[in-house]
């Protein structure tokens, strides 16, 4: 499933981006964490509806486990938006900050 998060079309990391979000209360396995590093990149894709689905994602990653809390935190903490246009920019630092305050509420 997570090959498509490297595919050359959005709309494909898009989709794999949903598919890994939707299932990830059932990896008992962890196998989310072998992907986890390509899940994050997604939040700097070069389409902003895939950034946003990705960061939005992790809302959902949060809330089924505290194991990749930290890695998430840092990794939006890092994130630069420059590259994005003055209104995505506010888009994503909402949803930033949204994921950021479930993390913290939850510690």
């Amino acid at each position: 499933m997570e090959k498509k998060l490297e595919s050359p079309n959005s709309y494909q990391r898009s989709i794999d981006l949903i598919l890994i979000v939707e299932n990830i209360k059932w990896d008992k396995d962890e196998k989310f964490g072998h992907i986890l590093s390509k899940y994050l990149q997604c939040c700097m894709d070069e389409k902003i509806i895939t950034v946003r689905q990705a960061i939005q994602g992790l809302a959902n990653i949060t809330r089924v486990t505290n194991k990749y809390d930290s890695e998430i935190r840092q990794n939006l903490l890092q994130l630069s938006l420059i590259r994005y246009k003055d209104h995505q920019q506010k888009l994503l630092q909402k949803d930033i900050s949204n994921i950021l305050r479930m993390i913290e509420n939850k510690t």
